[in-house]
């Protein structure tokens, strides 16, 4: 088995990685710099047993290593892809974080007036 086929992954349960929208500015942060792609994202993680995982894959450890300080999950090192990973690897995005509820939290009254205070110095 040759070096390309072999990676380190960062896995997680499903959504603890991608699920607030901060992988993907990882991943948009790096694509915009210019250099190279060389973290993938896998939305599952074929041949794991338990819950859905997710995983992102490196053939560069030390980049595991900080997105798993900021994000948890577990490291595995030297894992060989499955055939259908292995050229290229999967170009996906984690998902984006999902848009703001406009105008749906709940309306919050002024307080009281307290004792001795006028009804409109509350407000």
């Amino acid at each position: 088995m040759d070096a390309s086929t072999r990676v380190s992954l960062l896995l997680a349960p499903a959504g603890s990685l991608s699920g607030d929208g901060q992988l993907r500015e990882v991943f948009d942060e790096r694509r915009r710099r210019g250099g190279p792609t060389d973290l993938w994202f896998l939305a599952e993680v074929p041949g794991v047993q338990g819950p859905p995982q997710e995983a992102v894959a490196s053939a560069v450890p030390h980049l595991l290593v900080w997105l798993q300080v900021r994000f948890g999950g577990e490291l595995q090192h030297g894992v060989e892809l499955p055939e259908g990973l292995r050229q290229p690897l999967s170009p996906q995005l984690p998902p984006a974080a999902a848009a703001p509820l406009i105008g749906s939290l709940p309306s919050v009254a002024a307080p009281a007036p307290g004792p001795g205070q006028p009804a409109s110095a509350a407000a």
